[in-house]
């Protein structure tokens, strides 16, 4: 009888000393309902060339994102692009595999993916690896919040 006494004592000891130092259960972390906007400050090709595409796959579909620069870095006003617009808020820690790319070549296309997870509204910033080049290959990050700005260009990099 006294064994299972001091074996139920040390099962609760160690229970007891697992809360104060952080091993038992997680602690909850709330993440907020967000909407999910995306940017696109890539370079687009020189005027006169067949125009480039940026796409993000969400929801099944395809997403044809348009330029928010113009080929010499001025704002064309298209600002981001929600993709939540018909299904709503996405639920707080949301987790998403969010697959992007561009039209290279004739009919081709290079794909990406970003993770992402939802806290709030949050937008992915799409844009060119190397400026100067507008073959370049293209990454992505994301911005709390809704995020309307232009791709930092590096001074050596302007004007054109």
């Amino acid at each position: 009888m006294s064994g299972r006494i001091s074996k139920m004592f040390l099962m609760v000891a160690l229970g007891v000393g697992q809360m104060f130092i952080g091993c038992g259960s997680p602690t909850e972390e709330t993440l907020d309902d967000g909407r999910l906007f995306v940017i696109n400050n890539c370079r687009p090709e020189p005027p006169g060339r067949i125009p480039s595409k940026i796409f993000v796959i969400f929801d099944e579909k395809r997403w044809e994102i348009p330029f928010n620069m113009d080929y010499n870095g001025n704002s064309t006003g298209v600002g981001p692009v929600e993709l939540t617009q018909k299904t709503g808020p996405l639920t707080g820690g949301t987790r998403l595999n969010l697959k992007y790319g561009s039209r290279i070549g004739q009919g081709g296309y290079r794909e990406y993916e970003l993770p992402v997870t939802i806290d709030g509204n949050i937008t992915v910033e799409i844009y060119s690896l190397d400026w100067w080049d507008w073959r370049s290959r293209i990454g992505a990050r994301v911005h709390k919040g809704y995020w309307n700005n232009r791709a930092q260009i590096p001074p050596e990099h302007k004007p054109y």
